[in-house]
């Protein structure tokens, strides 16, 4: 974690750099500015998580540099330093974002352990937001994998060995259950031809289908929805049978309204998951 210093008094910048033990609180690197014009080459350029700057400099004052930082989308944890106490320096200084006010002559072990303070502070931000990612990613990947099973399902590409589908479905945690029975829908345009004529693009108004869907359609019946040959495939469990008959009717009005555009439905059999492509053939046929 790195930390700027912006003061125009160079005796200032000594005694910080040389008597607050950086190392020992979280701080990488110190780099220092004695004016507001290099410390923003220095925040362009550089990683840096806290400013300390001074507010009374010749030209540009500590204000100044804050305001610009808000601009450029630049957030350091900011303190300001001035020889100043009174309060309107505090309030306008607080009502642009700086993190804390200390008056000079500096009181360093105060400011050390608050400057430890703000690291530790920092630290588990970051964490949180390590840890967003991550789940978001494992969020993202772990759909992309829960759709493939359903989508190699239902194309017959798990072969017919329930013990075996089912090993694939808990690697992907995917919702299946091999004790449950299925049925399989195919979701079809009603006059395909003029559908593709009017849109130009198979491609997009696909895409527009399967789009209504993830907002029409409960998260466990997106699981098992596929895009394939022209049709959109749905796999729901008897179990859900209320919830998908309901859910199904109203995708198909929702697209009709949104997008001027009929579907029809066709409706397999109840079968176990290793009978779904079988289904597939027969409502091709």
């Amino acid at each position: 974690m790195n930390l700027l210093i912006v003061d125009d008094d160079i005796y200032t910048v000594r005694a910080l750099v040389s008597r607050v033990q950086w190392k020992n609180i979280g701080i990488e690197k110190v780099f220092t500015a004695f004016n507001v014009d290099k410390a923003k080459e220095i925040l362009k350029g550089e990683n840096i998580s806290i400013v300390l700057t001074d507010i009374e400099m010749p030209g540009k004052s500590g204000l100044d540099l804050i305001q610009w930082c808000t601009e450029e989308n630049i957030k350091p944890v900011s303190l300001c330093l001035t020889c100043h106490a009174e309060f309107s320096y505090a309030q306008k200084a607080i009502a642009l974002g700086f993190h804390d006010f200390y008056v000079k002559p500096i009181n360093f072990n105060e400011l050390q352990l608050k400057i430890s303070q703000i690291v530790k502070e920092i630290q588990v931000e970051e964490k949180k937001k390590i840890q967003m990612q991550e789940g978001k990613l494992w969020k993202n990947t772990r759909k992309l994998a829960q759709n493939k099973f359903w989508h190699d399902l239902i194309l017959g590409r798990l072969g017919k060995n329930p013990e075996l589908i089912y090993e694939r479905a808990e690697q992907c945690q995917a919702q299946y259950q091999f004790d449950i029975q299925y049925s399989l829908f195919m979701i079809k345009v009603k006059n395909f031809w003029y559908a593709k004529q009017e849109w130009n693009n198979y491609e997009l108004l696909e895409y527009a289908l399967m789009n209504i869907a993830t907002e029409v359609l409960d998260e466990t019946l997106q699981e098992g929805l596929v895009a394939e040959n022209q049709c959109l495939w749905l796999v729901g469990s008897e179990k859900q049978a209320d919830l998908w008959k309901e859910q199904i009717c109203e995708y198909m009005q929702t697209v009709e309204n949104i997008l001027k555009i009929s579907l029809i439905t066709y409706k397999g059999h109840p079968v176990y998951g290793e009978a779904i492509s079988a289904q597939r053939k027969k409502l091709i046929e």
